[in-house]
């Protein structure tokens, strides 16, 4: 089940990336001028993919597929493609 959800939270990203972290970085915008902590911008695109292919699967009572370290990894691989921020 965990990789079904995976192939189609992978597919769902790619397409539609640009979407999601539009909406994603305005949504963190408007969180810091509430004064509340801004979005994680690398993670939380995938986490809205995760969570639009696993509609699907979810039932009451079901464990939840992000319990997975499969999807941890994949919810995380942004962060290996990130470059550091600060150069010496």
């Amino acid at each position: 089940m965990a990789r079904e959800i995976l192939a189609i939270a992978e597919e769902y990203f790619t397409d539609h990336e640009v979407e999601l972290r539009a909406r994603v970085a305005e949504v963190s915008c408007a969180r810091f001028r509430g004064e509340m902590l801004p979005l994680d911008v690398y993670t939380e695109p995938r986490r809205h993919a995760l969570e639009f292919a696993s509609r699907g699967y979810l039932r009451a009572n079901a464990a939840s597929p992000t319990s997975s370290l499969t999807i941890f990894r994949w919810l995380t691989t942004d962060y290996a493609q990130r470059r550091p921020d600060i150069t010496l």
